[in-house]
């Protein structure tokens, strides 16, 4: 358990009073609190040192005690959208989350962990609707800066059930990366789905990997994608003839690899299938930016 702490001060002496702790980490420097600063309630969360490369300079600069400090929304969108979250309700708040990722995305930013309890959500509820106000992307110190032309190589960037098919190989993420993440979210927001869960069965963090990328292929494949993703690994990745070796499968048909198209599924609106077919592309180079997600039909009535 960390120490009770109970206050912390800013460089401009602005006092947190800490509520309650929300994550605890074992130590005061790296647990996530839940504060008030006068009459606001505010998250505060450490940078902890050598935990975030891109953030030493800000460690160094506030030795001492660095924290980043969040506004307080009411919930995350993975509780939410089990509460009988209306499409209404889910329109506006993906639409938010797509005008977060292009103001990081103008600016070179990379979000890198697009997931449902990243999207904080202020809403009020009443026995027969739920009502959303202010959206938030959260936990941003996990983005990082990738300049055109440059990519992230060699790590699994994300949470696994929300991660794009490149990134779960160690390929190249870069922008196209987050928009696949978001193509999940959209799903699990309208059908309250998470789509890349695996079962229990699958063992070791290889075997999860390759069942999702199973799932991926399942869902989202063509011949198009399939060798587009294929063509963006590196030579000597050991995650590319794996891949081969997936598709291979399907395109057997074996009783373990049964395609379930999402492109041929009835029960989803047309305009909502079209939007997600765009944003989960195998090939991320075919892959729709965030600002084309924002102007598809799909959102244009909200």
């Amino acid at each position: 358990m960390a120490s009770a702490t109970t206050e912390f001060v800013g460089d401009s002496g602005r006092k947190y009073i800490i509520q309650r702790t929300l994550l605890d980490n074992g130590s005061p420097d790296s647990c996530v609190y839940l504060a008030t600063t006068g009459d606001e309630k505010v998250i505060l969360k450490s940078v902890i040192k050598d935990s975030f490369s891109d953030m030493q300079d800000v460690y160094a600069k506030l030795r001492d005690h660095a924290m980043f400090v969040y506004q307080h929304l009411d919930d995350h969108l993975l509780n939410l959208a089990q509460k009988g979250l209306p499409l209404g309700g889910a329109k506006k708040i993906l639409k938010d989350v797509l005008r977060g990722l292009i103001a990081m995305h103008e600016q070179n930013i990379v979000r890198t962990d697009v997931k449902p309890d990243n999207v904080l959500v202020n809403f009020d509820k009443t026995d027969s609707s739920i009502s959303v106000g202010k959206v938030r992307l959260a936990d941003l110190e996990d983005s990082a800066y990738v300049p055109e032309g440059s990519y992230i190589l060699g790590f699994r960037a994300g949470n696994y059930m929300w991660r794009s098919p490149e990134a779960h190989m160690k390929g190249p993420v870069q922008k196209p990366h987050d928009m696949f993440s978001f193509g999940l979210v959209c799903i699990y927001a309208v059908f309250n789905i998470v789509l890349m869960s695996v079962g229990d069965h699958e063992q070791g963090e290889d075997a999860v990997i390759r069942a999702i990328l199973e799932h991926q292929v399942s869902y989202f494949g063509d011949n198009d994608g399939v060798q587009g993703l294929y063509n963006q690994l590196d030579v000597g990745n050991p995650w590319g003839e794996i891949w081969a070796d997936i598709c291979r499968g399907f395109a057997h048909e074996t009783p373990r690899m049964v395609r379930k198209p999402l492109s041929l599924m009835k029960d989803i609106d047309v305009e909502f299938k079209d939007l997600l077919g765009k944003l989960t592309h195998l090939d991320p180079t075919k892959r729709i930016s965030a600002k084309e997600a924002l102007a598809h039909t799909w959102f244009a009535d909200v």
